[in-house]
């Protein structure tokens, strides 16, 4: 007992260690990723190191955008803890690619059962089970992804092993019948008749006087191989002594029953199996169809982290039944999108990584200044597609320029003990250095395709959008009361000439801000209509029109900001959930809809100094951040930024205060209070 206990003391020591050692490697090699790296390894913890109590897999999900590192980490600490042989991954996207479920579970399947192993099922939404019909979920065709749900529930499934000369066994046996049809006599597993027909039909090159078996010894192993566990055979000698005891009959018989067990499938089992599940959830991630590269990373970070599991398991009965989701258990890490922080500290990593092979090679020392960093962040940052991009900007901007500033180590006749590379504008510079001196320098002039795009135009169409994005940005504090983080009048996106972006700083929407949100959509085509005419509208305010539309009708038909308190729809299928007579409701959304419009134009109005001031300054510069947009409403704004961001709790409290208020006074004299009322 005590060698037991020592033994698992210092198997659990040793796991321990190895474990916390990854942890440290880990987040090492991958950047703003710290609490998810330890949500996993606390995780799988006791699963590493107390594996023989465990007696159904453990199941992980993880859920993230593209291109935040959730397939190599799991990769990396598989690696890390000595499971690199025992970790399988299934790309659940792919049906029939050698990454696919289908063709790679033989790989899987191999293991012993009592192995603990770490299954990776990656792109996990690709298994889905529901599809939505016309609003209607059905059930997907069955695909060969189906056997995944058993594998997480139980750690069971069955697998069809491929049998080695089956169709030969099975010719053996059609053979072995109709022989025994030509009166061929069979005694204690032997042939006793007929022998010279029996040898050419089963193709037997007998010696003389050997016994010639029914069952001839070359099928001994197949017999072994398909069902030794049922027949408790091992040995070819124990086979032979129970077939000596059977005649033709007999024989056919249970060859058949062999047959049988060869083409059933064999029940696996992985019950000490760690199931990783990974997938990019869209429908959760709401903000994953924003490719734009001017969004902001810390913007688009915050968002990430308002996304939590109650989320996750919502948006996943859009793809999978209320049962398969319960099987994938509670254990939902969900990543963030990265930070500015965390793609400055990749790109430097990858950089300095290439950079210190090339000092170690040269003998010489190189360091990078931040303006290359910088340069190399906003040339390759699309914050919805993750890391992804950053290495290939890497290489196009700076690893392949590489040669060309090499090159000065071999023309200047100088010991050069080190280079520095920066960045001015888009071009690149590499100061070459004797001891603390530079001797000299080299330029090189880079096609920055993102830093074109963004670049001030001075143009008819910034003017255009710097007068639209005005009035977007000015109603958005006037009638909102938020200022917006970041106004542009040039972006870098293929789908918008310039935006506001404004945080949402609560998850619920009031009726009271119906009409100021409607006007605030409007407000760029309002603008337009102020200072250019209403002649001289651009198509640029179509976009708003849709949005204000759709929002109006959204929240007077489901919602009942309207003066019908009903759920319309026009869908005939739903009748007893909604109102399908829509007449009414369609004349109140354009009713709404010139309020917003009237609202919108008497604020514009209003501001009219403020938004000939903000329009001028976008044209002059393409980007307004949230102090610079403060500072635009402070000295030219009529209006002010309300404070009150506990609206709704401070209504609760007051009227919570006048409760007690009234209690206290009843104790004091309630004869009179009660009189009161």
């Amino acid at each position: 007992m005590e060698t037991s206990l020592e033994t698992l003391r210092s198997t659990f020591l040793e796991k321990k260690e190895i474990l916390e050692n990854a942890k440290i490697q880990l987040k090492k090699e991958f950047i703003g990723i710290d609490t998810i790296i330890d949500e996993v390894v606390d995780v799988v913890s006791s699963w590493y190191t107390l594996n023989f109590l465990q007696d159904k897999p453990l199941i992980i999900n993880l859920w993230g955008l593209t291109g935040v590192g959730k397939t190599s980490l799991i990769t990396r600490l598989a690696q890390l803890i000595h499971f690199g042989e025992k970790f399988y991954r299934f790309d659940l996207g792919e049906k029939s690619s050698t990454m696919s479920f289908y063709n790679k579970i033989d790989d899987l399947c191999e293991n012993r059962q009592d192995e603990p192993v770490i299954i990776a099922l990656d792109e996990f939404q690709h298994a889905r089970t529901l599809k939505n019909v016309g609003g209607v979920k059905e059930e997907v065709e069955t695909d060969v992804n189906r056997k995944v749900w058993d594998l997480i529930d139980s750690g069971k499934m069955n697998y069809y092993d491929w049998k080695p000369g089956i169709y030969s066994f099975e010719n053996a046996i059609v053979k072995l019948k109709s022989l025994l049809k030509e009166n061929i006599i069979i005694e204690r597993g032997i042939v006793k008749s007929n022998e010279e027909l029996f040898c050419n039909e089963m193709n037997i090159d007998r010696e003389e006087n050997e016994p010639l078996y029914f069952i001839p010894k070359k099928y001994y192993k197949d017999i072994i191989h398909y069902a030794s566990e049922e027949m408790k055979i091992v040995l070819e000698k124990e086979l032979s002594e129970v077939l000596i005891k059977l005649d033709g009959v007999e024989s056919v018989l249970l060859l058949e029953r062999v047959l049988k067990l060869a083409r059933r499938p064999a029940v696996k089992h992985f019950s000490k199996a760690l199931i990783v599940i990974m997938g990019n959830l869209d429908e959760a991630f709401t903000m994953s169809g924003n490719f734009s590269p001017d969004i902001d990373a810390d913007e688009f970070h915050e968002e990430s982290l308002k996304i939590k599991i109650p989320k996750i398991k919502s948006e996943l009965r859009s793809r999978f039944r209320d049962e398969q989701i319960a099987r994938l258990g509670n254990i939902h890490i969900i990543y963030p999108a990265l930070n500015r922080a965390a793609y400055t500290q990749i790109i430097r990593q990858d950089v300095n990584r290439f950079l210190d092979k090339l000092a170690e090679t040269l003998s010489v020392k190189i360091e990078v200044k931040d303006s290359l960093i910088e340069l190399l962040y906003n040339e390759g940052v699309y914050p919805v597609q993750g890391v992804r991009p950053i290495f290939t900007t890497n290489q196009q901007l700076f690893k392949s320029k590489l040669n060309y500033f090499i090159s000065e180590l071999v023309e200047v006749n100088q010991k050069i003990t080190k280079i520095e590379f920066e960045c001015d504008a888009s071009v690149l510079k590499c100061n070459y250095y004797k001891e603390e001196k530079c001797v000299s320098s080299k330029e090189l002039t880079l096609s920055l395709n993102l830093n074109n795009l963004r670049k001030n135009r001075n143009d008819e169409l910034q003017t255009i959008v710097a007068v639209h994005e005005s009035g977007h940005a000015i109603l958005c504090g006037a009638l909102m009361h938020k200022i917006p983080e970041k106004v542009m009048s040039v972006t870098a996106d293929y789908d918008a000439n310039g935006f506001v972006y404004s945080k949402n700083e609560h998850n619920f929407f009031s009726k009271n801000e119906f009409i100021p949100k409607l006007s605030t959509l409007l407000g760029g085509y309002i603008a337009e209509e102020i200072l250019f005419g209403k002649e001289n509208i651009t198509s640029g305010a179509g976009s708003d029109l849709t949005e204000a539309t759709e929002i109006a009708s959204k929240y007077i038909k489901k919602y009942g900001f309207g003066d019908t308190i009903a759920c319309f729809s026009k869908a005939p299928d739903d009748s007893s959930h909604v109102i399908h007579n829509i007449r009414k409701i369609e004349v109140q959304i354009q009713e709404v809809l010139l309020q917003a419009k009237d609202l919108a134009t008497k604020t514009l109005l209003e501001e009219k100094e403020l938004l000939v001031q903000m329009a001028s300054v976008l044209t002059q510069k393409t980007t307004l951040n949230q102090t610079d947009v403060k500072s635009l409403f402070k000295e030219y704004g009529k209006f002010e930024i309300s404070t009150n961001k506990s609206f709704y709790r401070s209504i609760l409290q007051k009227e919570m205060s006048e409760l007690k208020d009234k209690e206290n006074l009843l104790k004091l004299d309630p004869v009179r209070w009660n009189s009161v009322g």
